[in-house]
């Protein structure tokens, strides 16, 4: 019996957690459908993180200028 109710509340709580995950993504996708034409061109990279490794890489090589050259080639006009 009380291995029925410990099977049962985790069932419950996965399904409330697939119902939050859910609403968060479709949050997330109304919101970035509105902000998409405001933002310079380019990628996101990871999340808060951006393209910091992409930036700081090329340094620690001995070529720190390469990052903003290849981007500046990539997107200037």
């Amino acid at each position: 019996m009380l291995e029925q109710m410990a099977f049962i509340s985790y069932l419950i709580l996965t399904l409330i957690l697939t119902i939050i995950v859910s609403i968060l993504v479709v949050v997330y996708k109304h919101l970035s459908l509105y902000s998409g034409d405001k933002l310079p061109p380019g990628t996101f990279g990871f999340p808060i993180i951006g393209e910091t490794f992409q930036f700081l890489s090329p340094g620690w090589k001995g070529r720190p200028q390469s990052f903003v050259l290849e981007r500046m080639k990539k997107f200037s006009t």
